[in-house]
Parts: C-alpha cells; sequence; structure tokens
C-alpha cells in the first residue's frame, strides 16, 4: 500500500511493557525540567519543539520522535544522549551470550 501525505498510517501498537517505559522516561524529564527551573516552551524553544510536542514527550507518548527524544536529552543535559547511546553499544547481555557460543578450543583445519 503506497501512503501520500494525507493517508494516516495505522497505529503503531506497542506492548505494555514499552508504553510503561515511554511514561516513566517522560515523568522523568518532567522532573527534570522542573528540577532545572524551565518551563515547557522554554525547553521547546532550546529543543526546537512546541511546548505540546514537550508536553507530549513528559505524557509518555510513544509516537514522539526519537530525534525529539535526543534533542531533549541534549538540552537537560549534554551527557544523556551519549550516555545512552554508549550504554548501548556496550550491550553487556549481549556479550555475555556472544562469549557462551564461542567454541572453548579451536581446531587448526589444516590436518
Amino acid at each position: 500500500m503506497i501512503y501520500s501525505t494525507l493517508m494516516k498510517r495505522p497505529a503503531a501498537r506497542h506492548s505494555p511493557e514499552t508504553l510503561s517505559a515511554t511514561q516513566r522516561l517522560g515523568s522523568a524529564l518532567r522532573t527534570a525540567r522542573i528540577r532545572r527551573r524551565i518551563t515547557q516552551q522554554q525547553l521547546g524553544d532550546r529543543a526546537g519543539l512546541s511546548k505540546q510536542t514537550i508536553g507530549r514527550l513528559e505524557a509518555g507518548d510513544p509516537g514522539i520522535a526519537l530525534g525529539n527524544f535526543l534533542e531533549v536529552l541534549q538540552v537537560l543535559e549534554r551527557s544523556w544522549a551519549s550516555d545512552l547511546v554508549e550504554m548501548i553499544e556496550d550491550d553487556r547481555r549481549g556479550r555475555a551470550l556472544e562469549s557462551q557460543r564461542l567454541p572453548s578450543r579451536v581446531v587448526n583445519d589444516d590436518f
């Protein structure tokens, strides 16, 4: 199916875990903003977003674009976005699973 700019895409279905996480993230961002004593409008202006988008983000709307979320992180605390990327790159669980699958001994194929 081809979508035009007038057609809406079907709403994405999110798991309860994802919805819970977006609500927790939104609440944490709201708390961080309030601790810094800035309004939603001020945060939006600094991040290049509307006050409505900030409100949706703080409400835990899972439809907020990743770039908008990262821009807000940059405004609130410059290191948060790079810390998030580093945490994912580190991937401790993935590395542990990978090391379990590695052979304990390497056999030379040339014999």
